[in-house]
């Protein structure tokens, strides 16, 4: 929430740098290190959830183990082009989203604390990506990143309001009514923008 999850900024940057030193290795190296380092997050996470071994979260939740494979995704999706092949995304995503259904539900049943590393967003999220490039927004895409900005800078303090409390909303319900209380106190801060044109 608000600043608190602002540390995958640091370590994406420090992924960025690690993948742009090491880009002209032959691809099947790079491609060693991405597996290498994706297999062992996951294996020192689920030891850590499991309580197969204490480790410290920051162990798997780095740059090395959680930001470089997804950098390195993006990477390999520019490289050959994935966005321009004509694949049913879709239905893979769709798939997907039932893998992590099932992942989900078995590290809650399972597991004890909280998951960052699910192997199925190493699937999820580029096919998410690719969906994403070929849709048509008809929309100014200024305004868009004006709502971004606005819904980052109030989710905080919406998450804080009593009446959050008061009628006990918790888990996906409260950030559902957060995220949509948030859309419509950005529109605010866009009209208010209009007149102070510092804000956001």
């Amino acid at each position: 929430m608000g600043p608190l999850h602002l540390w995958y900024l640091i370590e994406s940057l420090f992924a960025f740098i690690m993948l742009w030193a090491i880009r002209k290795l032959n691809y099947k190296i790079l491609f060693s290190i991405f597996i290498i380092c994706t297999i062992s997050g996951i294996c020192l996470q689920y030891m850590d959830i499991y309580n197969l071994r204490k480790i410290t979260m920051t162990a798997y939740r780095n740059s090395l183990f959680f930001c470089f494979p997804f950098i390195f995704i993006g990477y390999s999706l520019n490289r050959f082009s994935f966005q321009e092949k004509k694949m049913k995304w879709d239905m893979l995503f769709l798939l997907s989203i039932i893998i992590l259904i099932v992942e989900v539900s078995l590290n809650y049943a399972f597991g004890k604390g909280s998951f960052d590393i699910l192997v199925s967003l190493y699937f999820i999220c580029p096919l998410l990506f690719l969906i994403a490039l070929n849709i048509n927004i008809y929309s100014n895409k200024k305004t868009l990143a004006l709502y971004s900005t606005g819904v980052y800078l109030v989710h905080w303090y919406v998450l804080k309001l009593p009446v959050l409390n008061i009628f006990n909303l918790q888990g996906t319900p409260r950030i559902i009514f957060a995220f949509i209380l948030s859309l419509i106190l950005s529109w605010f801060l866009i009209q208010v923008k209009k007149k102070f044109k510092y804000i956001l």
